[in-house]
């Protein structure tokens, strides 16, 4: 089931981290929500993270989507859990 939350929403959580490509905020105490910031990338993006979807990570070595977010009805980026000193 997505996130979806709206601009207002995404206004009042913590940016944890930011990089070149997107945001990263914290959502729940176990989950963060990585939001990208140019939007002529989410088709491609988009189609990354549904392929990733449900797959398992083979020997921990990445953190994988857990489920989309969708901004005001429009893909944005993806939830995936907490990783304690993760960056």
């Amino acid at each position: 089931m997505a996130v979806r939350i709206n601009k207002a929403q995404l206004n009042k959580l913590a940016k944890i981290a930011e990089g070149g490509e997107a945001n990263i905020y914290l959502y729940t105490k176990d989950t963060v929500l990585k939001i990208f910031k140019n939007p002529a990338i989410l088709p491609i993006k988009e189609q990354k993270v549904n392929a990733m979807l449900g797959k398992k990570s083979r020997g921990g070595l990445a953190i994988l989507p857990t489920d989309i977010v969708t901004i005001d009805g429009k893909f944005a980026g993806y939830q995936m859990p907490v990783v304690e000193g993760g960056e």
